[in-house]
């Protein structure tokens, strides 16, 4: 996923570069002034990139611990590069975030710096001389907007200068509710807005060659196709979601790793600043906006870390619970071997008269035998260890 966003930043600075009439902008209905990358629409490209930033803060967060933790010797040249790659990624991100130009976008980025921020808090350094990743999110985002502040700031003050009034998603949304009442209760069916909303659009709302695909709220969208049964649903998954997105944050970290309990907590992030941008925009009606999505739904369940732990006591266990089932043997120490010596006949004249009643032997403990190669307590034929001693024929 991180390979995925970085080379759609790329590929969004190029679209840039060669302007609107680039052949790498692959869709004829596009934005042609901004970076798009593998989508039509800049509001979709700038929901994969502050996605895709809140993985990055967490590897890096994870980069910049192990380089904290490592010994003073065996800070390798690896571990730099995976710290210096980090930063590198965050900077092209953020990058490509201006670029998209997407009000939207910009200010969810933002709140996911926040977020990276507070994702990196458990990886926090006892000194505060150290690196930290903190430090390296802040100094990320400095650098994209040093660099950024010739072009791309000047280019995003202009989105920001239009009246919000103004904006065609404000007679949308009046529209589709207006529609959504006329098919109460069970809406008009999925897939039905374009149509439907063509029959209840005012003539001053209407713009010259163009028509509304989507009601830029996939709230309302909702509502309108399906009724009160699409928004009954969203609000149970919502629950469920927002019950897992806290879990998260209560979990124990003994028998997970620290990146995979931070890559969850950033997935709830993520499903949030989602849920927010689907308000104004449409991000989950893309299909790779809804694998994203899903993707971090699944980050949410809890891995089953304890089940494992006690799976593990189980089979380290000593003679209670007996060999273990995988692998097939154990390996036995010496002390944990049974030694079962066969009662010799004794005779009268070797024992005497009170020899008869012993029921016990006491074996010395230095005549225990150790742990040793089979076989060699056995007492082989003389001619088989003499040929087994002789340097020109194998054993």
């Amino acid at each position: 996923l991180l390979a995925a966003g970085v080379l759609s930043a790329f590929l969004g600075l190029l679209q840039l570069a060669q302007g609107p009439h680039s052949p790498l902008r692959f869709f004829a209905v596009t934005n042609t002034t901004e970076a798009v990358g593998f989508f039509a629409n800049r509001n979709h490209f700038a929901a994969l990139i502050y996605c895709v930033l809140l993985f990055a803060f967490a590897w890096t967060a994870e980069a910049v611990s192990r380089f904290q933790t490592a010994p003073r010797g065996n800070k390798s040249a690896q571990l730099s590069t995976l710290v210096v790659a980090s930063f590198i990624v965050l900077v092209v991100l953020i990058a490509a975030q201006v670029m998209a130009r997407s009000r939207a976008g910009l200010i969810i980025s933002m709140a996911a710096i926040g977020a990276g921020l507070l994702l990196s808090l458990p990886f926090r350094s006892k000194r505060a001389s150290q690196l930290s990743a903190a430090r390296i999110i802040g100094a990320a985002a400095a650098v994209a907007l040093i660099f950024l502040m010739q072009f791309g700031l000047f280019r995003l003050f202009q989105r920001f200068e239009a009246d919000p009034l103004a904006d065609a998603r404000i007679f949308f949304a009046r529209n589709t509710l207006e529609a959504a009442n006329a098919f109460l209760p069970f809406g008009s069916g999925l897939g039905s807005f374009v149509r439907v909303y063509g029959l209840h659009e005012k003539p001053h709302d209407a713009m010259a060659n163009t028509y509304a695909n989507h009601a830029h709220n996939d709230i309302l969208e909702l509502f309108l196709e399906t009724g009160w049964v699409g928004p009954i649903v969203a609000a149970i998954a919502g629950f469920w979601l927002s019950v897992r997105i806290v879990k998260t944050w209560a979990w124990s970290t003994s028998g997970t790793a620290l990146i995979d309990t931070t890559l969850a907590r950033a997935s709830g992030f993520l499903i949030i600043f989602l849920i927010l941008h689907s308000w104004v925009d449409y991000p989950l009606r893309t299909a790779a906006m809804m694998a994203v999505f899903a993707f971090a739904c699944g980050l949410l369940v809890e891995p089953f870390a304890s089940a494992r732990e006690s799976q593990g006591a189980a089979l380290t266990d000593g003679s209670e619970n007996g060999p273990s089932p995988i692998g097939g043997y154990d390996q036995l120490s010496p002390e944990s071997v049974s030694l079962s010596v066969p009662a010799p006949k004794w005779s009268p004249e070797e024992t005497g008269a009170g020899a008869s009643a012993q029921s016990h032997i006491e074996i010395p403990t230095d005549s225990v035998p150790k742990a040793q190669r089979w076989g060699q307590d056995i007492k082989w034929p003389e001619a088989w260890q003499s040929k087994s001693r002789s340097p020109s024929k194998p054993n």
